[in-house]
């Protein structure tokens, strides 16, 4: 055993010496009993405790606000709005504007509520995989490490056992559906109405027109005359200018509006009341611009900016639909006797082989120019216009009929009208704030179970957790680790390199009192090192690939978005807004809003928030193990007080957010902007159909998700940024060449050996600002170091001179009177430790034990 006694200066002043009672290596036989240092228990040893109960506090909290607030939707839903379906419910059926705020303020609401429940349990999580100073002890004894101060998620998931294990698996498992579903717990229906459009001069409607004209006016419009008479002789009617009228209505979703009339002083088309120009079709909604083509007049596609495009100034034209066309089934005479032919929109149907006669040219003027059956017949009845005086007698008309304006096929006519103001014939929006009392009711139990698991977690019995390497350097500094004594700059490094023989698993086993004793000591500084290898390559190379897999199918999403907005004619992506639904962005074809399909589109963009979770999480495991060892490294610079769970004396506490807040605060920020960045980029649509009369129509709507480019690329960008930027703050360098301990606890009990410890707050190093360095003063005389192999607690009698032998053993070819052959500078020893006494900065060349 290394022991460096007390020496006495000049004046007979008895002075510390470097280290007492220092143990390089403990080695025993076989057979022997090992002896546990005891570790006195500190006033503090149970304050973990304190943050569990605060935990616990937090999610009943949250609890008691998650029945509250499911308690008076269902009482809105139910009771006020009458809902039946248990599946959804409407809290509010109304105006969209509103609808939208609401759920806006209710997801932030439910984002708060979330992140601090997750935060409360993820810190239960960490108090259960936190090691407690004796099961550190414990492993050390057997020559194996634990990590400390870090997220280790894993640890707790399959290294632990019994409750501990339990409770980790049914916290994370209580996890997955607040990722998943509690967001959608509350969403935003669009309510998309039908509405018609028609041509009319200024003020109230009057008369009636043609025969064809009355006869399609419900297919038309949508409702019969009368009622738009008195629709249109209402005094509370909007007007709106042209533009207004396009902002309103050129969107592919339209709620509360039932007719929108275009007032123009140019004549009716054929002295009718009013003109056609179409109405909207609510069960066809798959296609840009489709609601609103009738801005248009015949492009095959239609925006917005188009439309504005054809407005010049504040004039702007229209071309009506045809009111109706004569459908008619009649036969005429030809060279071989007569032929049935039928005739529609100014044309023969399916009779190719007509003759074209000056008298078939002449009834084909005239089907296309009579407005009904009697003007055919009175045209036939005049001599005068035919050629052939027999023809007229010979054409017999079996069917007169009329088709009416189609939205596939409108047919315009040629007169166009220029508008000058717009009024609007509203109703009652219909869009919807729907919540599921199936998701809440789930929710809510995986809240409960995070509240027992909480209190679980309080019952644990044991002390002194190390949750920080902070916590760690202060109970080591208070009672030293006897097995990691003369081995002061020893890393995670040369401890994953078996150094010593330690190990991260145990062996099923144990052969400790089996390892060569040649195995070295690290004796010299080594090298600055870099942050990045503070962090396991398993770490690195997880986050990683989590992060490629994230952004690779965002790139691909992205471009092959672009394609599809460049066969829309459309220049760049940037025309769709973020989160804006559009039908062009819906993926797939949208299933009916049943429960099942309503369900399965709720899960599928949420997912997406999962593995950002994952990667947010990840990320910030990686960065507190890269700053951890950077604060542990700045010891070796500065004196500070220790930074640990519960403080005491001058020790400071831990950050909030595990992170030095100029590194936490963005990251938190990032991983929010990411978050909302991906619900804008895949999102839940629900689109509710209803007729011109605000009935829902049953067998339309859809539930499905959108996307929206824009909101990829912003995506794809931060992602990529939360990667790069741990990357090259990886390639700093440490400022001293400080052994890299890599949360390793047999690195970081090898540091904290000073020359006295103790439990007493006067005197315990811990509680006062401490260093690491290099104790003052050199060793090099012989007798001033003994060696001795410990058995059963006692030196070894077998009278072996000073010990030489021992460090021979261990060191076969060094000369242990001119320790220069091992590379040294010179033959003198020195100690490095964690102390809140003088310390001076470690050399290169000098070798510590």
């Amino acid at each position: 055993m290394f022991s460096f006694d007390r020496i006495e200066d000049p004046d007979g002043n008895e002075k510390p010496s470097l280290l007492t009672n220092f143990t390089s290596i403990t080695w025993l036989s076989k057979n022997t009993s090992k002896t546990e240092p005891e570790v006195s228990s500190a006033p503090s040893s149970r304050a973990w405790i304190k943050g569990v109960v605060i935990c616990s506090w937090v999610i009943a909290t949250v609890l008691t606000i998650n029945i509250v607030l499911t308690i008076i939707a269902v009482g809105i839903a139910y009771s006020k709005n009458g809902e039946e379906d248990f599946s959804f419910a409407a809290l509010y059926i109304g105006k969209c504007s509103v609808a939208k705020n609401w759920m806006t303020g209710l997801h932030l609401v439910i984002n708060i509520l979330s992140t601090v429940m997750l935060g409360a349990s993820n810190y239960c999580m960490q108090c259960l995989v936190a090691p407690s100073r004796a099961q550190v002890d414990a492993a050390h004894s057997k020559r194996v490490w634990v990590p400390i101060g870090v997220p280790n998620i894993w640890g707790l998931l399959w290294n632990q056992q019994g409750k501990r294990q339990l409770l980790g698996w049914i916290l994370l498992a209580t996890s997955l559906p607040i990722h998943l579903i509690y967001n959608s717990a509350i969403y935003y229906s669009i309510g998309s109405t039908e509405y018609a459009i028609v041509i009319a001069p200024p003020g109230p409607m009057n008369g009636t027109g043609s025969v064809g004209w009355n006869e399609c006016f419900d297919s038309a419009v949508g409702l019969d005359i009368e009622t738009v008479k008195g629709e249109m002789s209402r005094s509370d009617l909007k007007t709106l200018s042209i533009q207004e009228c396009i902002d309103t209505f050129a969107h592919d979703f339209v709620s509360g509006q039932r007719m929108l009339v275009l007032v123009t002083d140019d004549p009716m088309p054929d002295g009718e009341p009013l003109a056609f120009m179409g109405r909207t079709d609510s069960t066809y909604i798959y296609e840009d611009g489709s609601t609103f083509k009738w801005m248009c007049g015949s492009d095959s596609v239609c925006s917005k900016d188009i439309v504005n495009q054809m407005v010049n100034g504040e004039e702007w034209t229209v071309q009506p639909l045809r009111a109706s066309t004569p459908w008619i089934k009649l036969q005429i005479p030809n060279e071989n006797g007569f032929q049935n032919a039928s005739w529609s929109s100014g044309s023969w149907l399916s009779q190719p082989d007509i003759s074209h006669t000056p008298d078939t040219r002449r009834l084909n003027e005239i089907l296309h120019r009579a407005t009904h059956e009697g003007e055919v017949q009175a045209a036939l009845d005049d001599p005068s216009n035919w050629a052939n005086a027999s023809f007229p007698g010979n054409v017999t008309i079996f069917f007169y009929s009329f088709e009416c304006p189609s939205s596939f096929r409108p047919t315009r006519l040629t007169q166009t009208c220029r508008i000058d103001h717009c009024l609007t014939i509203p109703k009652d929006e219909s869009c919807r704030l729907t919540f599921s009392p199936p998701i809440c009711l789930v929710v809510i139990g995986c809240n409960l179970i995070k509240l027992i698991c909480a209190l679980l977690t309080a019952r644990d019995g044991r002390e002194d957790l190390f949750l920080t390497m902070g916590d760690a350097v202060a109970s080591y500094l208070a009672c030293p680790d006897p097995r990691t004594e003369g081995v002061c700059l020893l890393s995670k490094g040369l401890v994953n390199r078996r150094t010593q023989g330690w190990r991260r698993k145990p062996k099923k086993k144990d052969k400790t009192l089996d390892i060569p004793l040649y195995l070295k000591l690290p004796l010299q500084l080594p090298s600055r090192k870099r942050w990045f290898q503070a962090v396991s390559t398993g770490l690195w190379i997880s986050t990683i690939i989590l992060f490629v897999c994230m952004i690779a199918p965002g790139i691909y999403g992205l471009l092959v978005a672009i394609s599809w907005f460049s066969d829309l004619s459309r220049a760049t992506i940037w025309d769709n807004t973020l989160g804006e639904e559009r039908p062009s962005t819906l993926i797939g074809i949208p299933t009916r809003p049943d429960a099942m399909g309503t369900f399965a589109m709720i899960i599928l963009p949420n997912v997406l928030q999962l593995f950002v979770s994952i990667a947010y999480f990840m990320l910030d495991a990686l960065l507190t193990a890269m700053l951890g060892a950077v604060e542990y490294n700045n010891y070796a610079r500065n004196r500070k007080p220790l930074r640990v769970s519960w403080p005491r004396g001058a020790q400071r506490s831990t950050y909030y957010l595990s992170l030095p807040y100029r590194y936490g605060l963005p990251l938190l920020i990032a991983s929010a902007v990411l978050h909302w960045l991906v619900s804008q980029s895949l999102f839940f649509v629900q689109i509710i159909s209803f007729d011109i009369n605000g009935v829902p129509i049953p067998t339309t709507g859809s539930a499905s998700c959108g996307y929206s480019p824009v909101a990829m690329l912003f995506a794809i960008i931060v992602g990529g940024s939360l990667l790069i930027v741990p990357i090259l703050l990886g390639l700093r360098r440490f400022e001293s060449p400080m052994p890299l301990v890599a949360q390793c606890s047999a690195a970081i009990s090898a540091a904290c050996h000073p020359m006295t410890s103790t439990m007493d707050d006067t005197a315990n190093h811990a509680l006062k600002p401490v260093q690491w360095g290099e104790i003052p003063g050199n060793y090099s005389g012989r007798d001033m170091m003994t060696f001795s192999r410990r058995i059963d607690g006692d030196e070894d009698a077998s009278g072996s001179g000073n010990g030489n032998e021992e460090l021979q053993e261990i060191f076969p070819t060094a000369d242990l009177d001119n320790l220069t052959g091992t590379g040294a500078a010179n033959s003198w020893l020195y100690h490095c430790t964690f102390t809140s006494e003088d310390v001076c900065e470690p050399r290169e060349g000098c070798v510590y034990v």
